[in-house]
């Protein structure tokens, strides 16, 4: 099967007309997405849209109608059906392999017919085919307000990326202490305002996901938890902090590594507040620092050190050692006319076996009853 690359097949103007048109607006009729399109021919076909000239009525089989094929080869928008780009003529791939004249039409360019990002269809005035082909049209999907000099990037589900900086009336992202400073926002969903037509602005709390990038703003994020009891002076909340900073917000963050190791590292501060914190390891979980508090009094107060097993162990040993030398001496104990003491001596015997099994109860330098197998500190 062979493409149908005829720019001037459908066009109600004359081909001295249309070589004056660097752009020329069509309709699109049908896209190609995957091999099981009648007109599909290799991987080129991919992303090509069969299209009609706006002002010609569609008398043809879709597979009929000429082609065109994406201009942009680093970025792809899939226009829909009914909707109108603009078309041109460039070099096709035999031009660039052989140096010929054979040319290929190219679109880009959807346009914005509604200044909506979710669809710009344009179906014909008697057309009894108004639909968008497989799309599913949303009819909350909002556009975003532009500031001055902004470049927007925006799906046809909510999703957008915005590059801005620029002091405006509407940007509530800058003031006159950070106007011409980056700020990177990509937002993937958007807060409900009832409708798809009214402009609105990114909201970091109500927007599904989130990722800003900040170098001297404020973001109004609500911190799900403000718990910071840990910490020996106050940290700025998110929303009160100013300066460089990303924040990422959403219902759920997940990292992996599936090779290699996650590292954070902070010149300040790390902090973590939740309902629970978990940590689990194959191996073993380590804790450094100059010193460690398990607790917030203990942050105050340090009041209660911990205790090390095996100098403990040692103190008790020798203090067992020498009760027991007592013990062992009062077991034998007379009065001065070398009577006998029995209570004193029962008593004594009864204490030394205690002690004997004290003694047993402790290993100073190895494993023991007394000494977790798992936690150690200096």
């Amino acid at each position: 099967m062979a493409y149908n690359l005829n720019l001037n097949q459908l066009s109600s103007t004359t081909p001295q007309a249309q070589s004056s048109q660097a752009l020329r607006p069509v309709r699109v009729v049908d896209t190609i997405l995957d091999d099981s399109h009648p007109s599909y021919v290799d991987t080129n076909s991919i992303g090509a849209i069969h299209y009609n000239f706006i002002d010609k009525p569609l008398l043809r089989e879709v597979t009929d109608l000429p082609l065109a094929f994406n201009a942009n080869a680093h970025m792809q928008v899939m226009p829909l059906k009914n909707e109108v780009v603009l078309i041109f003529s460039s070099p096709s791939t035999s031009a660039s392999s052989n140096k010929s004249t054979d040319k290929t039409t190219y679109y880009h360019s959807i346009v914005s017919v509604w200044n909506t990002p979710n669809h710009n269809a344009s179906p014909t005035t008697n057309a009894e085919d108004t639909s968008l082909g497989e799309f599913e049209e949303s009819d909350d999907v909002n556009p975003l307000f532009p500031f001055s000099g902004d470049v927007l990037i925006e799906g046809r589900q909510g999703q957008s990326l915005r590059f801005t900086g620029n002091k405006s009336f509407l940007n509530p992202f800058t003031d006159d202490q950070n106007s011409t400073k980056p700020l990177v926002i990509l937002s993937n969903g958007q807060k409900d305002v009832g409708n798809g037509v009214d402009f609105i602005t990114e909201e970091i709390n109500e927007d599904f996901s989130s990722i800003y990038l900040t170098s001297d703003h404020k973001i109004k994020l609500k911190q799900a938890r403000t718990k910071a009891d840990t910490f020996k002076s106050s940290e700025p909340t998110a929303e009160n902090y100013r300066g460089t900073q990303i924040l990422v917000n959403s219902g759920r963050l997940f990292f992996n590594a599936k090779e290699d190791s996650i590292f954070h590292t902070s010149k300040k501060a790390f902090g973590v507040s939740s309902e629970t914190v978990n940590l689990d390891a194959e191996k073993y979980i380590g804790l450094d620092g100059e010193k460690i508090y398990l607790g917030n009094k203990a942050l105050v107060l340090e009041s209660q050190p911990v205790i090390l097993g095996n100098s403990l162990e040692v103190y008790l040993q020798l203090l067992i050692n020498a009760l027991k030398g007592m013990t062992d001496t009062l077991i034998t104990a007379k009065t001065v006319d070398l009577k006998p003491l029995p209570s004193v001596n029962l008593k004594a015997q009864l204490t030394s076996k205690l002690l004997e099994g004290l003694l047993n109860e402790i290993n100073p330098g190895g494993e023991s009853s007394l000494k977790s197998k798992k936690v150690f500190t200096e």
